[in-house]
């Protein structure tokens, strides 16, 4: 997952109302007791199928969890040193377990007229470099819902490389709202797929961005499934209590994007600073990627609707 560097910001902004630990998940299916909510920021490497028992039977004793996931993954070292990379599909063995709790993240990547800019060279070879700033399209910002109390009033959210959310199933248990959408010009590409600076000098036709408001962000609350029903528990786990396959009244906010809670770093080592949250060093704007974060885990802490 992401490193204590690039969460400095937002571990810094949250300890002001919770104690924040980081930690690996072993055998203990109680591990996670003493935690009101838990963050899974941008994993790379495959669930095992006790850790996912561990946190299937957290969220069915009412634990919370805020997944911050990227459905496709892009090696942005490939990309700046070759120009091109691939993108291919993130599977970290989560699927069943989301699909189970009513939501896809799924297989792709977006792009989106509302976006970044970054600096590019436009001078010819052997000139001097001309730097000029280009709609970098694979960073959508997202439009946050006015109709929820996590995004209400927040300023829009910078993603790169995100993907879309669907709801599946029909579990009328669970009720689900959007939090972050694309804007009304945006384009889902399914993955395996090319990425390749050459979008830089597209124009933003609207033939091309032909789809709109695809949600990047949801809030799930209520009554989940187990996705560990009708199967037997994982042999490595410590199984000291008889497992649950159906959750007390509960929450939790699914992202498809991991660079949503990820800040810039400023510096090479020793002189590595973080900035905050939602800082785009480029456009020298903050984007309302701190709040939002904020919010989400305020959301899920909050029994008494306080954030209302």
């Amino acid at each position: 997952e992401l490193s204590e560097m690039l969460t400095y910001d937002i571990t810094r902004s949250l300890s002001r109302y919770f104690q924040i630990d980081r930690g690996v998940l072993g055998a203990d299916p109680g591990i996670l007791k003493p935690y009101k909510a838990i963050i899974i920021a941008k994993p790379q490497d495959k669930f095992t199928e006790s850790e996912k028992y561990i946190i299937d039977q957290y969220i069915m004793n009412g634990g919370r969890v805020l997944w911050l996931l990227d459905g496709a993954r892009v090696s942005m070292d490939t990309l700046a040193t070759y120009g091109v990379t691939p993108a291919i599909d993130n599977d970290i063995n989560l699927n069943d377990q989301l699909f189970r709790y009513g939501v896809r993240v799924n297989p792709n990547l977006l792009q989106d007229v509302q976006c970044a800019y970054i600096p590019v060279d436009k001078a010819r070879q052997g000139e001097k470099a001309n730097y000029q700033p280009a709609p970098w399209y694979y960073a959508p910002l997202l439009f946050p819902s006015p109709a929820s109390p996590i995004t209400k009033n927040i300023t829009p959210v910078k993603s790169e490389f995100a993907s879309s959310i669907d709801f599946v199933g029909k579990n009328e248990k669970i009720n689900k709202e959007i939090l972050l959408v694309t804007s009304q010009n945006s384009k889902a590409l399914p993955a395996p797929m090319r990425v390749g600076l050459e979008i830089l000098g597209m124009t933003a036709d609207p033939n091309y961005f032909s789809e709109k408001y695809l949600p990047v962000a949801v809030a799930l609350n209520g009554v989940f499934p187990s996705v560990f029903e009708n199967r037997l528990p994982p042999k490595n786990v410590l199984i000291y209590e008889k497992p649950k396959y159906q959750s007390v009244k509960t929450r939790m906010v699914v992202v498809a994007d991991g660079d949503i809670i990820r800040n810039e770093v400023t510096g090479v080592g020793a002189n590595s600073q973080p900035l905050p949250l939602g800082y785009d060093s480029y456009m020298n704007q903050e984007f309302g990627n701190k709040n939002f974060i904020l919010n989400s885990v305020l959301y899920l802490t909050d029994d008494d609707g306080w954030l209302n």
